[in-house]
C-alpha cells in the first residue's frame, strides 16, 4: 500500500513518454548527428531544447525507477529480518513448513523452491509479463535477460527454505509492480 502511489506515478509517466517517445527520438537522433559531427554547440542547443520538452510534456525517465527506489527498503529489511529468524532458529520455523519442506529453516532438500522461482523468472521474461517485453532491449541486455533466472537459481539454492519462499512472493511481487 505505501509503494503504491509511487507505483501509479510511475505509469503515467511511462504512458506520456510513450505518447511522446517520435517526438524525443528525433531529438536524439539530431543530439547523435551533432555529437558525430563534432558539433558541441549544436549538441548542447539540442539538449536543452529535449529538457525544455520533456519539462514541457511533464515526462521525466527518473520518475520510472521511483516505485523500484521506495520498495527497495521495504524487501531488503524483510529479506534480513528473515535471514535472522531462519539463522537464530526459531521453533516455529522448524516445524512451520508444509510438503517437502517441513523445517524452514534449512535449504530446500529437493532444490524445488529455488527452481520454482528460476523457472516462474524465465517464463515471465519469455512471454513479457509484467511489462518485461523485449522489443525495446538491445541484443546484449535480452541476453542477460534470459541469464538471469539462472544466476537467480545459483544465488537461492542454499537459501533456508523460508527466504526462499519470500523470494518467490518478493520477486512476483516486484514484477508485478514493474
Amino acid at each position: 500500500m505505501l509503494v503504491f502511489p509511487f507505483v501509479v506515478i510511475a505509469q503515467k509517466n511511462v504512458a506520456r513518454l510513450n505518447n511522446n517517445m517520435p517526438q524525443m527520438q528525433q531529438l536524439q537522433e539530431k543530439m547523435s548527428d551533432a555529437r558525430r559531427r563534432g558539433d558541441m554547440y549544436d549538441s548542447a542547443a539540442l539538449g536543452a531544447e529535449m529538457q525544455k520538452f520533456m519539462k514541457e510534456k511533464n515526462v521525466n525517465p527518473v520518475k520510472n525507477i521511483l516505485p523500484i527506489m521506495c520498495q527497495f527498503p521495504i524487501f531488503a529489511s524483510m529479506f534480513v529480518g528473515l535471514r535472522g529468524m531462519a539463522n537464530l532458529p526459531l521453533e516455529s520455523m522448524m516445524s512451520g513448513g508444509m510438503l517437502w519442506f517441513n523445517d524452514l529453516t534449512i535449504p530446500d532438500p529437493y532444490y524445488a523452491l529455488p527452481i520454482l522461482t528460476a523457472t516462474s523468472l524465465y517464463i515471465q521474461i519469455k512471454v513479457g509479463a509484467d511489462g518485461m517485453q523485449a522489443q525495446g532491449m538491445g541484443p546484449l541486455m535480452k541476453h542477460g535477460m534470459k541469464l538471469l533466472p539462472f544466476g537467480l537459481l545459483i544465488l537461492t539454492v542454499k537459501f533456508p527454505a523460508v527466504r526462499q519462499i519470500k523470494a518467490i512472493q518478493t520477486l512476483h511481487l516486484f514484477l508485478l509492480i514493474l
